[in-house]
């Protein structure tokens, strides 16, 4: 389930990476036209605030997988691997419980959108429960990739076995992310993307 939901996550993360992809034409487009024809497409900048929240929400599964999230870990790697596994525990279930509060109220907003039939500033008038429906989707993907690996961390950890819970909740080590980089430089001198 883990795995899956790993692959889940990665593809919100590209489907962020796309929409960042066309929101970076669009702008670019609209500055040529704005440059040389004296016409902009106009609401481009709410628009791609709009995008840049979608686009934030839909990284954070993919981060919290890759274990990217920043966390302060001076004294953590001086600390026995039990009371490491206890603080990993600790942090993402506080995560987990802001987050859930976080969603909550993004879900509202999306409700009131919609209820109200909001719409985007002129000349687009794009319906706002669209884009907001969106933002909270990656809220909730987030939500559920940690509510997973939440749960299988716990088992892991309900088995003794604090190697596996630290691979899926832990900060990575220094050691691991030069490993991670030394294979991410093969892979490209190699010809793969």
């Amino acid at each position: 389930m883990v795995e899956l939901t790993q692959r889940f996550a990665r593809m919100m993360s590209r489907g962020a990476g796309l929409l960042m992809l066309f929101v970076a034409f669009v702008v670019v487009a609209d500055v040529m036209l704005r440059h040389f024809f004296l016409a902009p497409i106009g609401g481009v900048e709410e628009h791609a605030g709009y995008a840049l929240a979608i686009i934030s929400t839909w990284g954070l599964a993919d981060a919290f997988i890759r274990r990217s999230h920043i966390r302060i870990d001076v004294a953590y790697r001086l600390m026995p691997a039990v009371i490491r596994a206890t603080l990993d525990m600790a942090a993402l279930l506080a995560l987990l419980l802001l987050s859930t509060y976080l969603g909550w109220l993004a879900l509202n907003v999306w409700r009131l959108s919609f209820e109200f039939n909001t719409k985007s500033a002129p000349p687009l008038f794009f319906p706002m429960s669209v884009i907001q429906g969106l933002w909270v989707l990656g809220i909730a993907a987030f939500l559920l990739v940690m509510l997973i690996v939440g749960i299988a961390a716990g088992l892991a950890l309900a088995r003794r076995n604090l190697a596996a819970a630290q691979q899926l909740i832990s900060p990575p080590a220094a050691k691991e992310e030069i490993e991670e980089e030394i294979s991410s430089i093969r892979h490209r001198q190699a010809g793969g993307s």
